[in-house]
């Protein structure tokens, strides 16, 4: 994980994880260590949900923008090979009404 790529992964999860913790701490005002066992346990639950959902979404985008990349790709050599033929088909029409000369 580079420098860029965690500090976008935190921006996205820790605010998310604050407002988490904020909601527990909330709905338990004096927490005994059995609470505070169960909520850590939800919290890096909650956390690796997050952060997963976040990984996929990453991975769909740029798994879409390669497929687009390689469907304008496809495009140009599509084009590329229409532009070939259309150059064989010439030659050949030129090619054939003129006579060839033995030497």
């Amino acid at each position: 994980m580079n420098y860029h790529s965690f500090w976008l992964w935190a921006a996205r999860v820790l605010p998310l994880l604050a407002l988490f913790i904020l909601a527990l701490l909330y709905l338990f005002p004096n927490p005994n260590a059995l609470q505070i066992f169960w909520c850590s346990v939800l919290v890096i639950t909650m956390g690796s949900a997050i952060s997963w959902w976040w990984w996929i979404m990453d991975t769909v985008k740029k798994f879409f923008a390669l497929i687009e990349n390689q469907i304008h790709k496809f495009d140009e050599v599509k084009k590329e090979i229409k532009t070939v033929k259309e150059e064989l088909n010439e030659v050949k029409k030129t090619g054939s009404s003129r006579k060839r000369t033995k030497s």
